[in-house]
This record gives structure tokens, sequence and C-alpha cells, in this order.
């Protein structure tokens, strides 16, 4: 009989977890691209969006208010049933989707198992340059948001001794981020990519990066850092997803579900493991300089996918 340990237990629960999160994310918009086209992708992404930062919000005060109440072992019971609720959620918009065409093959292309094997996403990817510059997008993404990340915390823990401020800081900042992350979704995000178009909506958050880093590395501050740092998740979960996850939806059923899940797992964690490694090398030659030219780089990605994507579209 195994004899499993409470610290073993929930260190591999945690493990668990931290990658199941990431992958029914990832899985979770493979189905919204397999389920809306280009044109209502570009409508409603930002909606679908907004839950996601809601749910980020909602989350923690429920923990908070309920774990007195109910304690820690049951709120992981009514975790998992919100989880298992998500299901009629799924099987409605399987059954929208099928109503809203004649053609008798497509409607039931939803409940068909996708095809290839575990490792034909890997092959879909490297034989693609536009899967490739994907990922190039994200890893650079992923890049620079380590490196502003690192240097928020080293900054934060120079100035602020106490953990306690410490801590109100981190939690002031998450406060501002997922409330403007909200606002901007449900108001400007599709306005955003209708009116500027792909191109420059992938290529604008990169772009501020740039100008920002390039003022850190001539006036290193810790308010100019916290600045981007909001402008870089807010511009990260309110304008950069939904418009990423748009350039997916003209893809074929194979590469949403296969390919979108390898870059949005193993490139975009391995991209932030490299950028930890390398924290320190770079930090000695000047991090704001390197980081302003990884994000001219990432806009510049970004600009061309999103014009592929715009022909694509036409």
């Amino acid at each position: 009989m195994v004899n499993f340990q409470p610290a073993s237990t929930a260190r591999g629960f945690f493990v668990w977890l931290s990658v199941f999160s990431l992958f029914t994310v990832s899985v979770f918009w493979s189905f919204m691209t397999d389920v809306f086209d280009k044109q209502l992708a570009q409508r409603l992404f930002g909606f679908i969006s907004a839950g996601g930062s809601l749910g980020a919000m909602v989350g923690p005060l429920l923990a908070t208010g309920l774990v007195g109440a109910i304690g820690p072992a049951s709120l992981l019971l009514l975790s998992a049933l919100l989880l298992a609720l998500t299901l009629p959620c799924i099987h409605f918009l399987l059954r929208w989707q099928a109503g809203q065409t004649t053609d008798h093959s497509a409607r039931f292309a939803g409940d068909q198992p996708v095809a290839g094997g575990v490792l034909s996403g890997l092959g879909l990817l490297l034989r693609s340059p536009y899967l490739l510059g994907i990922s190039g997008f994200i890893l650079l993404a992923s890049a620079n948001g380590t490196f502003l990340y690192l240097l928020q915390a080293d900054f934060v823990a120079n100035t602020f001794t106490d953990k306690t401020q410490q801590t109100q800081v981190f939690g002031a900042i998450d406060s501002v981020v997922n409330g403007l992350s909200i606002l901007v979704q449900l108001i400007f995000t599709r306005r955003i990519i209708a009116t500027v178009g792909a191109a420059w909506t992938l290529a604008s958050i990169p772009i501020i990066m740039a100008l920002g880093f390039a003022a850190f590395g001539w006036n290193p501050s810790l308010p100019l850092l916290l600045v981007l740092m909001i402008l870089r998740r807010v511009g990260d979960y309110a304008i950069l997803r939904p418009a990423r996850e748009m350039l997916f939806a003209p893809l074929d059923r194979v590469t949403k579900y296969k390919a979108k899940n390898i870059i949005d797992t193993v490139v975009f964690r391995g991209g932030d493991a490299l950028t930890s490694w390398l924290y320190a090398p770079f930090g000695a030659l000047g991090i704001g300089l390197i980081a302003a030219v990884i994000a001219s780089a990432w806009a510049g990605l970004g600009f061309v996918l999103g014009r592929r994507h715009q022909q694509t579209h036409r």
C-alpha cells in the first residue's frame, strides 16, 4: 500500500495544478477558435477575456471569504464543482455551433476526435513559417514579461524591506491590473482591433514596452517600472491575448488543438525558463537596453503576423 505523505502530496498537487491550469487555458482558447469564425473572434474575444479577468478577481475574494467558514478541503471540493459546471457550457456551445451551419459534415465536426498522434503538433509547428512566427512572438513576449517581473521583484525588495509592505505593493498592482483589464476588454478591445487592425494591435504593446524599457535604461526608477508592469499586464490580458488567439481562427482543427497547445505550453514556459537563466548575465550588460531590443523585435514580428492574418481574413 502506498503511503502518501502530506507534504509530498501537496507538492505533487501543486505541480499538477500548475500544469493543468496552463494546459486547460490553452485548450479553452483552441475550442474558442474552433467554435467562432474570424469575424466573431474579432467581436467576442475581448468579452471572453473579460470573463477570465473577472474570475481572477472573484476567485481570491471567494477563497478569502469562505476559507474560514468551510475550510481549505471544502474549498477544493467547491473548486472541483465550479470546474464541472464548465461541461454544460461546452455542451451548449457545441449545440450552438451545430445550429450555425446546414452542412451535415461540418455540423458534427466538433464531436469528432482530432486527427494525428501525440507529436503531430510538433511536426506541424516545425513545417509552418506562420506557426514558427507565432512561437517567436510568444517567446519574445515571455522573455519581455519575465525580465519585467524579475526587475520589479528586485526593485520592490530593495525599496521595501518589510514583507508586509511588499505584499501590499504586489496586491495593489494586481487589483489595478484586474480592474483595468476588465474595463479595456469590455469597452475598448473590439474597437481597437476593428480600428487599427490586427497588425498594429499586436505591435502596440511591444512598442510601448520598447519605449518604456529605453526610458528605464536611461533613468531607472521604481515608479516607471511599476507603470510598465501595469501597462504590460493589462495590455497582455486585454489586447494581446485576444488578438493573438485570433491568429489561429483561420487554421484547421489539428493545428488549433495540437500545434497551438505546444506553443502555449512548451514554448511559453520554455521562454520563461530561458529568460530566468539569462537575467543575471544580461543584467550586467544593461537590462533596460536588452529588454528594449527584445521588445522591438517582438513588435516587428507582431506586425508581420498581423499583416499575414489580415491578408488571410480578406
